[in-house]
């Protein structure tokens, strides 16, 4: 049975790209499925981006492209790709990362194969700088959490990604998706769980289709956008964006709001561990801020969250275990300070969570035995209560959260080490950015 070819609109956002370009471009040309356009905005590169794209677009009709007067960002411009998309299907694409021949048409056949698909996956392997597949790279469908080559229904997509937050639907590259389920685009204020939010928000439309086969090559470097967002580790602050957009969900799911901050903070801070153990997050990086100051130049937006940003690295080293004394914080200077202090509000609130959850540890690890004379056996415990008035700051502080008032929990050190170092991270830069906004 032949079945109609319907417009596959790729996407692909641009910027800095000329290193692996060329083969991003050609993997896109080259597809089995010819009914394709390539949708490409360059972000305002400052290297050979553009001339690459332009040079491509005269000998191939299938590609338009625009170019931004400005840095807007990854997922802006991503939204400016879909806004000019034309297709039946979406596809979402990486300027590093390239795609079998085949990928295109295995897509689709899957979406036209099951009409109540909204989302569709391939697998992928990772590879390095020079193309070479990394050892122990191969990830087909992501983690294996779902079932392959059988309509997944979007409630129980949703289960498995909320609870506790992970993408389990994988990375950009992988997905198809169709266009009249698009919606708004990526969340622009999200960093690290902006795929994951746009991709739910397209599941609660529809059903999900897995497939194990490997059709995408994923490009894992240092300088790669993926790697970037993770260092910036803004995903505190994403937790609790998340955690309201999806509240609905989330209770429909039989959970409370609280209850998937429970289990998504130690997910994000294990996520924290395993970027340290391999080198994605270091110390000595994060002190440098490079990438800081490099996000701030993107506008006066991103410029007055940066310094939000080199708090959110020094609580998340700190939750990690990591050293944090070598972390040096010096705020940026803005001009607009609301986005940066709705940025706080979020971190604090992720702040208090975190420090809450940890503290319900230590309360379990102080219970101790008490031997008595007799058979029985007394067990003492220090209540919750005393152990949050230890660490300095009340339980009703995360129902104060808000612009009006914006102060830090306590000057006190909390008593116990890891807990100081903690406080060591988040002290000195939360009252340096209370200082730059005059809060």
């Amino acid at each position: 049975m032949r079945f109609k070819k319907g417009l596959v609109s790729v996407c692909l956002p641009v910027y800095n790209g000329e290193r692996y370009l060329d083969g991003a471009i050609e993997s896109v040309l080259n597809q089995t499925y010819d009914n394709v356009e390539l949708i490409i905005f360059d972000d305002f590169s400052t290297d050979h981006s553009l001339e690459i794209i332009e040079s491509y677009a005269r000998q191939d009709k299938r590609i338009n492209y625009w170019r931004n007067g400005r840095r807007m960002g990854l997922y802006e411009t991503f939204n400016q790709c879909l806004q000019q998309a034309q297709g039946e299907y979406i596809k979402p694409f990486s300027q590093d990362d390239l795609l079998r021949s085949p990928a295109l048409a295995k897509l689709v056949s899957n979406l036209i194969i099951e009409p109540s698909a909204a989302l569709v996956t391939v697998g992928h392997e990772l590879i390095d700088a020079r193309s070479n597949i990394l050892k122990g790279g191969s990830r087909d469908v992501e983690n294996k959490m779902f079932a392959t080559r059988t309509l997944i229904p979007s409630s129980d997509v949703l289960r498995k990604c909320l609870f506790p937050l992970t993408n389990h639907l994988g990375e950009v590259s992988t997905i198809m998706f169709r266009s009249q389920y698009q919606g708004t685009g990526f969340d622009s204020r999200l960093t690290q769980f902006a795929d994951l939010d746009y991709w739910l928000r397209i599941i609660m439309q529809g059903d999900y289709v897995a497939m194990p086969e490997t059709y995408v090559f994923v490009r894992h470097h240092l300088g790669s956008a993926a790697i970037s967002s993770a260092r910036n580790l803004m995903g505190a602050s994403d937790l609790i964006k998340i955690a309201r957009k999806f509240q609905r969900v989330i209770e429909a799911c039989g959970a409370t709001y609280q209850e998937f901050l429970d289990l998504s903070i130690p997910a994000y801070v294990e996520q924290i561990q395993e970027m340290v153990a391999d080198g994605t997050i270091a110390a000595d990086r994060l002190s440098q801020a490079q990438d800081l100051r490099a996000q701030a130049a993107l506008n006066t937006t991103n410029e007055t969250a940066a310094s939000a940003t080199a708090a959110f690295s020094a609580m998340a080293t700190a939750l990690a275990g990591g050293d944090v004394s070598c972390l040096a914080f010096t705020p940026e200077p803005t001009e607009t300070a609301s986005a940066m202090l709705q940025d706080l509000i979020d971190f604090r609130e992720f702040s208090f969570h975190a420090i809450r959850l940890m503290a319900k540890s230590m309360l379990e690890a102080r219970t101790f035995v008490v031997s008595g004379a007799g058979p029985e056996t007394e067990f003492i415990e220090e209540s919750e209560d005393e152990l949050y008035q230890d660490m300095g700051f009340d339980e009703e502080d995360d129902e104060s959260m808000s612009t009006e008032d914006f102060d830090l929990w306590s000057d006190e050190p909390p008593k116990s080490g890891r807990l100081k170092r903690i406080n060591h991270a988040l002290s000195k830069p939360l009252k340096a950015l209370k200082q730059s906004i005059g809060a």
